[in-house]
């Protein structure tokens, strides 16, 4: 398809708390009415989406939740050579690893904090050394 596709870091990051909704667990993934645009037409289209309601009582705590959330929401668009924009919880150097594997790449911030950063990307001096 020549059409390049891209999912905008607003379609893998939202927040499902509505005003209306008085709970304090902040919700992180988007609903199904997000939207994404062929940057070539303008045109929009939807694709997948998912809600995330909380865990569920009796419910296994999940690991690598966002990572598997992102693959889930990218498994339309594999072998397609699109990048995806995504926000900082959800960037990791696994992640990349697996979506280069799909032909995608992404663009991202790393948290400092993240274990699985390579040493060579990490900042050679502290902060307020010369």
């Amino acid at each position: 398809m020549a059409v390049r596709r891209f999912i905008d870091a607003e379609m893998v990051v939202a927040t499902l708390q509505e005003e209306a909704d008085e709970e304090d667990e902040e919700a992180i993934f988007p609903n199904s009415e997000s939207e994404v645009s062929d940057d070539a037409t303008g045109v929009p289209y939807a694709i997948d989406g998912t809600v995330y309601t909380g865990r569920q009582p009796g419910q296994e705590v999940q690991r690598n939740l966002g990572e598997n959330v992102v693959q889930q929401l990218c498994s339309g668009i594999r072998h397609t050579g699109g990048n995806i924009t995504m926000d900082n919880f959800f960037t990791s150097v696994p992640l990349a690893e697996k979506l280069l594997e799909k032909n995608l790449t992404i663009v991202g911030t790393l948290l400092q904090i993240k274990p699985d950063i390579p040493p060579i990307m990490k900042p050679s001096k502290s902060q307020g050394d010369l």
